[in-house]
């Protein structure tokens, strides 16, 4: 039995009509709110936390995105091709579309096919994230490392936002991997990724990972949305067999 199982999807996007509700409340806020956060994702600012959860392997990797009540946020698929994932494993070119409850794309990634045999910049990895699909919101990208996994993730204007500190090794059996995430200047820890063992049966003869990401609720929309393109990146790189 999974370790984390799968919900049911629910009908509607989760609600949070009972979560703002102050008589001092600012509608000028909740303007500007709404003017920055690109559609669909409204709902992360409502969360400071959230589950990724494969579902499937190989060129039609399938993901569900939960909430801390294990609710349906989005839904993930990956489009890349068969012959990419043999010969090119992680460092294949692919795309995942990312809908709401009501199959609407609201996020949409894209990994660029990069050299296999290379881990110099500009051979590292990243991962671009466009919400709406066509609106380049940010990227996440590998940072160059002799021993740590470590990445920057960047706005639509390439401004380090936050950063990434993975462990030496990303494979530790019987526990957890954790990544913190940290301000741009490395001085404040804003929370983490964690890489959940799945149990040592799961770990010998499945591929199917899940993560768990936490960070400050405060963090705007488009940001949060960078961390879920940067789970991405990390089962990509790290946990991504062939």
């Amino acid at each position: 039995m999974s370790q984390y199982p799968a919900k049911s999807p629910i009908v509607n996007q989760p609600s949070t009509a009972n979560q703002t509700s102050s008589s001092d409340y600012d509608s000028r806020n909740t303007l500007q709110e709404s003017i920055i956060s690109p559609p669909g994702l409204d709902y992360l600012s409502t969360i400071d936390q959230f589950l990724l959860q494969q579902n499937d392997i190989f060129a039609k990797n399938k993901f569900n995105v939960l909430n801390s009540h294990g609710q349906n946020i989005f839904l993930a698929a990956e489009n890349s091709t068969i012959c990419g994932y043999a010969c090119c494993s992680s460092h294949r070119r692919y795309e995942i579309k990312i809908m709401d409850n009501f199959g609407k794309e609201v996020m949409h990634l894209y990994h660029p096919q990069n050299c296999v045999l290379c881990c110099f910049p500009p051979f590292l990895q990243r991962i671009e994230v466009f919400s709406p699909p066509d609106n380049l919101i940010g990227t996440v990208e590998q940072d160059y490392s002799f021993f740590n996994i470590n990445f920057s993730i960047k706005d639509q204007y390439t401004v380090t936002v936050l950063k990434i500190k993975g462990p030496v090794f990303a494979n530790c059996c019987c526990q957890d991997i954790h990544y913190r995430i940290i301000s741009a200047d490395e001085r404040t820890q804003i929370g983490t990724i964690c890489r959940k063992f799945p149990g040592m049966c799961k770990q010998l003869c499945s591929q199917v990972n899940y993560f768990k990401s936490n960070f400050s609720m405060d963090l705007d929309v488009k940001t949060k949305a960078l961390l879920l393109g940067a789970c991405f990146l990390i089962d990509t790189m790290c946990y991504d067999r062939n």
